[in-house]
């Protein structure tokens, strides 16, 4: 890598070697184990005409290993356990630097019971870490979860899902120690195939800082034509320091008129309040926004065309009054000619918000795309997009923005001496209201299932964009190599790019199942 006009070298290494063993003691519905080892060795250096850095981190997995009692009975009971070091080592300029030695030991239980008719599904998990220091500088941490669910379903109408966290960390030296837990609630009721209620609640607690979250919410039916949906909300929060209540509600009402048309109505309001313990001081919020809309989809032919008009007003009171208008009008069409399939939208939204000062945003959104097959054996997507967004007003701080994305794509299967599928693409966006005008990138892809030897999977990928901060193109070769010959599978790895520096990784991987 070149840096005004010096030369720098990166070299990294990952070597890795797994083991693992697998096994059953009297009969594998009765017990089974397995083990597992490894080490994984990253060394890196960085050199330049004026130092060098050099780093080495050593994970060995001493051991990981797991014992499961009758694993496929309905009562199911895991032990495991696992312990290992982790080496780190760096030095500059041939000085001896930072050496760090880490140990850590993990042991862990698991009951579970499952597939009876007459209890819920019980699931059990405990977790022991220590982890501690063997060099000079004095560590050690000793951490202790505990998690449960509990799940049960009863007929199809009704169901109900706890589950919960309770995790505690603590420091030997500095007397530090962390306390969080959680707990969540779900429920579902389903009065008759027209109505259902859903529950749903979360409790959080961070040492002296705590939230509790609910909802409960309607959704029913009338006719087979009006949807009716409502429901409740509340949270209140807690710290030392501050106290935040919310309460919310909302309903809403949708109507099928006919085929063709279809229409709805929503409202939703929320009120609440916080208060500073430390100053004495609350202030309240509110919020209430209706909202509706008027859909219509005409179906003629083998086409599609659907609109959809909506508009909204809310009222938002953080201390400052807010008012908002919001409106829009959305079309799509989708439709097909010969082999190819074409669809084409456009978006239109407004917004206009007023407090202390007023400003309006307007938004254009329109895109073509198309996808089909040529010559029977190449498949083709394209696609337009365009974006416009106008600011106007008092106090604005954004800058209109308008861009034009093109995005054409090739790809094919075909066999000349071997089988392989062949890719091609360009992508090319123009920018109206910034000072990078235009960017542009093309790409080939080969991929084999058998390059020349049965059963060598190979891919390659070449790439270059155009970069306007650097004002230049960019390239990028990413390919990989994979075959298995019996139960040794190996595969290879490269990448080289140039993103404006030049970067080369190599990874070798050989392995074998036992």
């Amino acid at each position: 890598m070149l840096y005004f006009d010096q030369l720098s070298t990166s070299l990294h290494s990952n070597p890795i070697v797994n083991l693992a063993l697998y096994g059953y003691l009297l009969h594998p519905r009765i017990i089974d184990w397995n083990v597992r080892s490894s080490m994984n060795l990253s060394l890196g250096t960085s050199q330049s005409r004026e130092s060098r850095t050099s780093n080495q981190q050593t994970y060995f997995n001493a051991y990981d290993a797991a014992m499961n009692f009758f694993p496929y009975s309905p009562f199911k009971f895991e032990l495991g356990a696992r312990d290992h070091i982790i080496d780190t080592k760096a030095d500059y300029n041939a000085l001896s630097g930072f050496h760090g030695r880490v140990r850590s030991q993990e042991q862990r239980a698991r009951f579970a019971v499952d597939k009876i008719s007459f209890l819920p599904t019980l699931s059990f998990n405990y977790i022991q870490n220590r982890t501690w220091s063997l060099t000079e500088d004095r560590s050690e941490q000793i951490s202790r979860q505990f998690t449960f669910s509990v799940a049960s379903a009863s007929g199809g109408s009704s169901s109900i899902n706890l589950s919960g966290s309770f995790t505690n960390t603590k420091d030997k030296y500095s007397g530090f120690e962390d306390h969080i837990a959680t707990v969540q609630l779900g429920a579902s009721k389903q009065l008759s195939d027209h109505d259902r209620f859903d529950l749903t609640a979360e409790y959080y607690r961070y040492n002296l800082y705590g939230t509790l979250t609910s909802s409960l919410n309607y959704i029913g039916t009338l006719g087979g034509s009006t949807r009716i949906t409502g429901g409740v909300s509340g949270s209140h929060s807690a710290s030392a320091y501050s106290s935040n209540r919310v309460v919310g509600a909302g309903a809403g009402l949708t109507v099928v008129l006919s085929q063709v048309y279809q229409t709805g109505v929503s409202v939703g309001m929320s009120a609440g309040k916080y208060t500073s313990l430390l100053y004495g001081v609350s202030t309240h919020s509110r919020t209430f926004e209706p909202r509706g809309f008027l859909q219509q989809t005409f179906n003629f032919g083998r086409s599609v065309l659907s609109d959809n008009l909506w508009v909204s007003y809310s009222v938002r009171d953080y201390g400052e009054r807010f008012l908002v208008w919001e409106g829009g009008l959305a079309n799509s069409l989708t439709t097909s000619l010969g082999s190819f399939g074409i669809s084409a939208n456009y978006d239109f939204s407004a917004q206009s918000t007023k407090n202390s000062t007023n400003w309006t945003l307007i938004t254009n959104l329109g895109g073509l795309s198309a996808s089909g097959t040529l010559a029977s054996i190449i498949h083709s997507r394209s696609s337009l997009q365009f974006r416009s967004d106008v600011y106007s007003g008092f106090g604005i701080f954004n800058t209109n923005q308008q861009n034009l994305n093109l995005t054409q794509n090739f790809d094919a299967q075909t066999v000349m001496y071997i089988p392989m599928n062949l890719g091609a693409g360009l992508t090319a966006n123009w920018y109206f209201s910034s000072l990078a005008r235009r960017t542009y990138g093309w790409y080939l892809t080969f991929t084999s299932p058998s390059l020349f030897v049965r059963g060598l999977y190979a891919t390659y990928r070449y790439a270059r964009n155009y970069d306007p901060y650097y004002h230049r193109e960019l390239s990028e070769n990413n390919g990989s190599m994979h075959y298995q010959w019996r139960m040794i599978i190996m595969e290879v790895r490269f990448r080289l790019a140039y993103v404006p520096n030049r970067i080369r990784d190599i990874t070798f991987t050989i392995s074998r199942p036992f």
